[in-house]
Parts: structure tokens; C-alpha cells; sequence
């Protein structure tokens, strides 16, 4: 049966803006400091769609161009090599539309996989920014990601729009769950995803085009059990992201994912996820992926006040601060020697999830300064024209912090 159609880009609903924001409050920072590396940098939105919704909304191709213009202007670098790439088989003549007045940039009429390799040719020392939109799951490459890391460029981070439901759909049709299985998945997507909108299963995949997927045969023992009964969708949705999410970390040091789910404790309509090799730019969508969780909880809530605060993480647990503690506190015991503040936070989150906000892991670190749990050495370490020890809690350029256990 066809489920995609073009009418997804008629009015963009409140997920789609969602995700976009997460893009866009990530891009702005991110180009800001990436430039002063006054390297080239390549942006490629690789499933880029017509750049413009019909009801005026941007798409991600404008917003990422108009971050890109005033980075450019506002910057004290001048003169930087910035390219753009927008990858978009079907609706290329409308993209090119879109973006008429926009400089240094390339419109690829060509599939994701085709055209991306090509794309990274001659990249090497640069800096390379991919964002991966798919309409499903059938055109993703796993081995993608890996070749991504090495063209030999200065940077890469990758942010992914990972349709995990879909492909547990897919999956249980193709291990041939029984029709009653296939019927409430089939259910649950048309709950969780517009009417205007569905993933798309023509040319269904077979089980070794799922493994290419998935980057391994991991998600058939997971949804051998979840038919059999031995936990539900949700639990196999986060199992099947969990394994995905640590095979990429075989290419990158650092990856946090978020779920986007409009109704509260729902599935997830997708998950976002984030892969770099650079802990400040982990850092940066960990705080941009608590904001945007508690943007979220207002649009599920319609109620302001105090969201994630040691209460429910985007994975619908209940966090509170003793268990928090407890998991730093597991995570200190590998650190015999001195790791700075920003690789000890990026590698607890791709290790535990993002379980709560970025200050509540530093009141966290703290409270064991005080209780001499840990140790910490500073950069500078005393106040300028005084004796007096600093005790600041952030590395920046010209201060760092680092940690160790006892």
C-alpha cells in the first residue's frame, strides 16, 4: 500500500516544528563557535523536501540558510568557505524555487545514498554538518555513518530523524508476526502520525535490508520477544533505539537521542538523534534537548512551571536526585585520572540517557566537592589579584574545569 503523500507539506504540524526547533537552536550556536575553527564548513540537509510549507511555514532548507546568513554577518571570521547541500529527488524544482537568493549553495535531484559520498569527495580537513530527514527508514544506510567519519574531515556531527516505530512495523511484517500483531501496529501508527502523512513501505524490505538499516541483526531476537509477548511495543521501541544508538557510538564518542511524542507517556513519533565526536557540541544539544523536552510537556500539558526537575525524563521514567547521585557516582569510580568537566558529562549521557538537566548533574558534582567524594582542579585556579580559589563550574575558553575520583 503507497503511505506517502505530498500533502505532508501542506500545513506543518506542531512535531514538525518541534524537530526544526531542535535543528535550529542547535545550527546557530554550533555555526557561531565552528567558524572560529576558520576551517570550510559544509551543511547537507540530505533529505531537504520542497524548503517551504504551504501554509508559509519554513522547512528546514530556510531555516538552515537563514542561520547560516547571519552567523556570517554577525561573525568576526570573514571570508569563510560555507557551502551548502540540499539533497531532494522528488521535489527538487520546488526546492530550487524556495531558495532562489541564496548563495554558495547546491541542489542534488538524486537519491540520499547516491549522492552523499559524492558530496564528501575532497572534504578532508573541513567541517562537515549532516542533517538526516528521511521519509522512512528504507533509504537509510547504517555503514553511512561510519563512512561519514572517514573522509578525514576536522569535524562531523550528524543529527538523524530516526523513524523507530516505523521500522518495528516493518520488522514484525517481515519476521511475519500473525495479522492481529500487524493490525494494532498498524493502529498505533495511524494514532501517532498524521492522516496526511505515512511512512512509506512501497518496495518493502526484505530482513538482510533491514539488517543494513538497523547496522546489525540485533532487532530480530528484540522482536522475536516482543511477539511472543515478553514486553510491549514501548519497550521494544526503546530496546531496538538503545542498540541502534550503541552501534553508533563505534564511530562516535558521543550520542544522545531524544523521542518526540505529542501525547504524554505516547510512542514516540520518532527519535532525534545526535552523533559527534566533540563533547562541546554534545553539550550543547544536551541543553538543547532538555529545552525543547520541556517545550514539549507544555504542549502535551498546557501548563507552565517546573518541568524535568528530577521528576519525568523524556524516556517517561521518574527520576528523582538520589538515583541520579547514585549513577554519577557509579560512573566517577572509572575516572582515576583527571577527565575534564565537559568529556565526564558527555560520556554519562551517552552512557545513561539524558536523565536530567545539565545543572542538576553539576549541583550534583557539587554537593560531592563538599562531601570530598571527588576531587577538582580548576584553570585558573585562584582569582585574579587574590588567594582565594575559584570554585566556577563551567568550561569555556579561557577556564576549564576537571574532575577524578578519590
Amino acid at each position: 500500500m503507497s503511505k506517502y503523500t505530498s500533502d505532508f507539506f501542506e500545513t506543518k504540524k506542531e512535531w514538525s516544528k518541534i524537530k526544526d526547533e531542535l535543528l535550529a537552536c542547535y545550527l546557530k550556536p554550533y555555526m557561531q563557535k565552528i567558524m572560529f575553527t576558520r576551517l570550510p564548513v559544509n551543511y547537507i540537509d540530505c533529505f531537504a523536501g520542497k524548503g517551504k510549507f504551504a501554509d508559509g511555514n519554513d522547512g528546514s532548507p530556510l531555516i538552515a540558510l537563514k542561520i547560516i546568513e547571519e552567523c556570517k554577518e554577525t561573525s568576526s571570521v570573514k571570508n569563510l568557505l560555507m557551502r551548502s547541500y540540499f539533497i531532494e529527488e522528488k521535489y527538487g524544482d520546488e526546492l530550487s524555487e524556495n531558495l532562489i537568493g541564496f548563495n554558495n549553495i547546491e541542489i542534488i535531484k538524486h537519491t540520499y545514498v547516491d549522492s552523499v559520498k559524492s558530496i564528501l569527495q575532497n572534504k578532508s580537513g573541513q567541517n562537515l554538518f549532516l542533517y538526516i530527514d528521511p521519509y522512512g527508514v528504507k533509504c537509510l544506510d547504517f555503514n553511512l555513518f561510519r563512512y561519514f567519519t572517514q573522509v578525514g574531515a576536522n569535524s562531523v556531527e550528524v543529527l538523524l530523524n530516526f523513524n523507530s516505530f516505523g521500522f518495528i512495523r516493518e520488522a514484525c511484517r517481515v519476521l511475519k508476526a500473525d495479522d492481529g500483531i500487524i493490525k494494532s501496529l498498524d493502529d498505533i501508527i495511524v494514532e501517532i502520525v498524521d492522516s496526511s502523512f505515512y511512512f512509506n513501505f512501497s518496495n518493502l524490505l526484505s530482513i538482510s535490508e533491514l539488517d543494513a538499516v538497523a547496522g546489525g541483526n540485533y532487532w530480530q531476537e528484540i522482536l522475536r520477544d516482543y511477539i511472543s509477548e515478553k514486553f510491549d511495543c514501548y519497550e521494544a521501541e526503546r530496546k531496538i533505539t538503545t542498540e541502534f544508538c550503541k552501534r553508533l557510538q563505534s564511530f562516535y564518542k558521543y550520542v544522545v537521542n531524544m523521542p518526540i511524542r505529542l501525547k504524554a507517556g505516547g510512542l514516540p513519533k520518532y527519535r532525534m538523534i545526535h552523533m559527534t565526536n566533540n563533547e562541546d557540541g554534545c553539550i550543547l544539544m544536551f541543553k538543547n534537548i532538555c529545552k525543547r523536552f520541556e517545550h514539549l510537556v507544555y504542549i502535551q500539558t498546557q501548563k507552565q512551571g517546573l518541568l524535568f526537575e528530577f521528576d519525568e525524563s523524556p524516556e517517561n521514567e521518574i527520576i528523582d536526585e538520589i538515583v541520579v547521585k547514585q549513577k554519577i557516582c557509579e560512573f566517577l569510580k572509572n575516572c582515576k585520572e583527571f577527565v575534564h568537566l565537559n568529556v565526564f558529562i558527555s560520556k554519562f549521557i551517552t552512557e545513561n540517557g539524558i536523565i536530567c538537566k545539565p545543572q542538576n548533574i553539576i549541583n550534583i558534582l557539587k554537593k560531592l566537592e563538599e562531601e570530598n567524594m571527588l576531587i577538582v582542579r580548576r584553570f585558573p585556579e585562584l582569582k585574579q589579584f587574590s588567594k582565594e580559589k575559584r570554585v566556577f563550574w563551567e568550561e569555556k575558553r579561557n577556564q576549564s574545569v576537571e574532575i577524578r575520583s578519590i
